[in-house]
């Protein structure tokens, strides 16, 4: 069955060249996140191509296994230009003020617990 719609579609994001990206980062459970997150913010602001208006912001996402998720988001209005060297370059100076202020970026840890050992011979 064939139908045909009339209905007019409009595209206003058609000239928007704005592009909004975001990049996600986790902080150990030790650190203060509200700080982390004015860091990513001044990070941002510190970057290359990204917008002030709309401004940058931080926002905390879960609490994760490992550590507190956060995530910077951003706008650029050139993706033309690329994206993920803005990206990389958000990153870089996130490391940097995480870094000047004692931040830690949490990896992935596991626990083994051995319950019983094999008799030794």
């Amino acid at each position: 069955m064939l139908f045909r719609s009339t209905t007019e579609v409009i595209n206003w994001s058609y000239h928007d060249c704005n592009v909004r990206l975001k990049a996600p980062i986790a902080i150990s459970y030790k650190d203060d996140p509200e700080l982390a997150m004015q860091l990513m913010v001044e990070a941002a602001l510190a970057t290359p191509r990204v917008l002030k208006d709309p401004a940058p912001v931080a926002r905390l996402m879960s609490f994760g296994d490992n550590g507190i998720n956060l995530e910077c988001r951003i706008w650029i209005n050139d993706p033309q230009q690329g994206i993920n060297n803005v990206r990389s370059d958000l990153n870089l100076y996130m490391w940097r003020k995480f870094k000047e202020a004692g931040m830690t970026i949490p990896f992935q840890q596991h626990d083994v617990y051995i319950k019983n050992t094999p008799p030794q011979t």
